[in-house]
């Protein structure tokens, strides 16, 4: 699995590392929604996550790389 969040959101990014996933990179500078007075482009980066098979199993038995804890879904 991917996800893409607002590297300035820091719940976004919070959550999405609790849920097991790793942060696999960051495109600089690569979106804006907003504009300043002056009409210039307010630039954000985007921080990449994904998360693997064996990540999702890892933080629901507590062995994932990035920390995550138990209680995640098991997959059948």
């Amino acid at each position: 699995m991917a996800a893409m969040c607002n590297g300035e959101n820091s719940q976004s990014w919070r959550l999405l590392e609790r849920l097991g996933f790793v942060r696999e990179g960051c495109l600089r500078q690569n979106a804006y929604f907003k504009k300043d007075d002056h009409g210039n482009p307010l630039w954000f980066d985007t921080y990449m996550y994904g998360m693997l098979r064996e990540d999702w199993l890892g933080a629901y038995t507590g062995t994932a790389r990035n920390g995550a804890g138990k209680g995640m879904p098991h997959e059948k």
